[in-house]
């Protein structure tokens, strides 16, 4: 631990939600945070950070104006098995032209 998943987009993204569908209700993230690379500073910026999470299935709302390329869900602790277990990850938002 910790564990991640880097997803780049092939252009710049505003995002206002991810759903997140671990891989069941005893194998999930518990704590883990959602971060942006910033390009200008070449380094990953955390834009909301979950913890004392419960289930497989998780949604997060990102009241956010900020756009970007590539996100990271960074994984700090697990319930059931201690590794990245995930069914599904979806992103909503609008693409910035």
């Amino acid at each position: 631990m910790p564990h991640y998943i880097i997803c780049n987009f092939s252009t710049p993204i505003q995002l206002t939600k991810i759903k997140i569908i671990w891989e069941s209700d005893i194998n999930y993230a518990s704590k883990y945070s959602i971060e942006y690379f910033d390009a200008i500073n070449k380094e990953f910026i955390e834009l909301v950070h979950c913890k004392d999470i419960s289930g497989a299935k998780h949604s997060v709302s990102l009241n956010s104006e900020i756009c970007f390329s590539k996100i990271r869900l960074m994984v700090y602790e697990t319930k059931g098995q201690a590794r990245l277990l995930i069914r599904n990850l979806r992103f909503f938002g609008h693409i910035i032209s």
